[in-house]
């Protein structure tokens, strides 16, 4: 890249200008102590533009120069058209690892719409840079995180929000984003659960004929949101469980009448009995707690017992039950 030397004054530079500021630059304790102790070894590297300059690389550095309260700056005017200055901007975050997923949303949009690349050629060489799979249902995704709004990208990164379940939120249809990520933010589930969760809302909507606004706004749902003696993991686990309820009453009917025929059975107390939970597979577990040969020869006969017992053959065929 061909470059001129210059020192630039500190008001020459636009530090408002972030158009290539890809990923965070804090003037951190190190970068500050280094220019305390050695002063500007490496120069800026900017973009003239009219009368001010913006920089490519060092926004950290300038920060912690206009801290020190430097007036002048040593700077490498490029010589490149804005295209080639975003490619060189991106090249040195990817080889500082310095942006968040939002980051990446930006500079893809920026490669597809400012740069004119072809989508194949940023899903097979840019997506696997930013350390994603190179296929365009994710760089769909990726692209749909410039819906957002700023506050919602503010209370994600704020909050630490998982990539994944960023993407995930990125395919909700926008008049609900903002409750489903007061939900991933109040109850942080899982992958697994956020989907679980998100697959239960749009059932619920269907069957009832109303919109996922309107179910997340139910009293009860808000019951338990605004429980403040629960914490998020038990909140989380109402939750799903009032949602698994509500679309499908069947089936907790069903699991009272499995958990009435269990306690028919009485059971040793030594002896537990599990069945899958809302009947999501058809095997049943136990679980038995003995000190010595003695206790478990007492627990085998009393479950070969329970086994002939006409309740335990009700329970198995509930069970079963497709």
């Amino acid at each position: 890249m061909k470059t001129i030397l210059k020192t630039l004054s500190i008001k020459a530079i636009d530090r408002t200008d972030e158009y290539f500021c890809i990923g965070s630059f804090p003037c951190d304790e190190i970068v500050q102590r280094d220019l305390d102790q050695w002063g500007m070894l490496e120069p800026l590297i900017v973009q003239q533009r009219g009368e001010l300059y913006r920089i490519l690389d060092g926004f950290d550095r300038f920060d912690c120069a206009v801290r020190k309260g430097m007036t002048e700056l040593p700077c490498a005017v490029a010589e490149l058209d804005d295209i080639s200055c975003y490619r060189f901007a991106l090249d040195k975050a990817i080889q500082r690892q310095s942006y968040d997923i939002f980051d990446v949303s930006t500079s893809l949009r920026v490669l597809a719409e400012d740069c004119s690349i072809s989508r194949n050629k940023i899903i097979e060489k840019y997506l696997p840079l930013f350390g994603f799979g190179a296929h365009e249902k994710i760089l769909n995704k990726l692209l749909l995180l410039n819906e957002l709004e700023d506050e919602q990208i503010s209370l994600l990164r704020q909050n630490s929000v998982d990539a994944d379940k960023i993407l995930l939120l990125s395919e909700v249809d926008p008049s609900i984003r903002p409750a489903v990520l007061t939900l991933i933010v109040q109850l942080r589930p899982g992958i697994n659960k956020c989907r679980q969760i998100l697959e239960l809302l749009d059932e619920i909507s269907r069957r009832e004929q109303i919109t996922i606004a309107d179910v997340l706004v139910d009293d009860s749902i808000q019951k338990i949101l605004d429980d403040e003696t629960c914490n998020a993991g038990q909140k989380l686990n109402r939750f799903r469980d009032a949602l698994y309820e509500r679309r499908n009453p069947t089936v907790v009917r069903t699991m009272e009448l499995v958990d009435k025929k269990i306690r028919q059975l009485k059971l040793d107390k030594r002896v537990k009995l599990f069945v899958p939970q809302y009947l999501e597979g058809k095997q049943l577990r136990l679980e038995a707690t003995f000190e010595d040969a003695a206790g478990l020869k007492e627990i085998a006969r009393n479950l070969l017992e329970t086994a002939g017992h006409t309740t335990f053959g009700e329970l198995i065929d509930i069970v079963k039950e497709p």
